[in-house]
């Protein structure tokens, strides 16, 4: 199984996996995945998921909440690097989004915090980045992933 934005490509060794998968497997897939579909070359995904690194957030706003925020401005949160559970420091926070938008991000924002405003840096970070990263266990993070059965 290999993630690509929003999407889940399975790739089997052979027919016979794929048989046995598609014949006696397909409804435990339709259980964890929105949609189950075979691969066609028609198939685009939309979205990608990225890695920022976000500096500047002031220490009392940093939960999950803040996080969320912060990415709802380019998509959805999909986790947040183990660093930030338990920071040595509160200089950077790493945060993964699912987003349709194409372009890398390098941008100042303003982040509203109660009746203050901050200045918040936010890059991409680049893709040979392989952090830990968590979700916490009462979150609800309903991605639509989609897994694809090749032939």
């Amino acid at each position: 199984m290999r993630a690509v934005g929003n999407a889940v490509l399975m790739v089997f060794g052979d027919s016979d996996s794929l048989r046995l998968v598609k014949d006696e497997k397909l409804e435990t897939l339709a259980e964890w995945f929105s949609r189950v579909t075979t691969w066609s070359k028609s198939l685009v995904v939309e979205c990608r998921r990225v890695w920022l690194v976000c500096e500047g957030i002031p220490f009392h706003a940093w939960n999950w909440n803040t996080f969320k925020n912060i990415a709802s401005k380019w998509g959805k949160l999909v986790a947040i690097d183990n660093s930030c559970e338990f920071p040595s420091s509160f200089d950077r926070a790493k945060i993964q989004i699912l987003t349709k938008a194409q372009g890398r991000f390098d941008e100042l924002m303003e982040l509203k915090v109660s009746d203050n405003l901050f200045k918040i840096m936010v890059h991409e970070v680049d893709p040979s980045f392989k952090p830990n990263s968590w979700v916490p266990e009462d979150c609800d993070i309903s991605l639509e992933l989609v897994p694809t059965i090749d032939s």
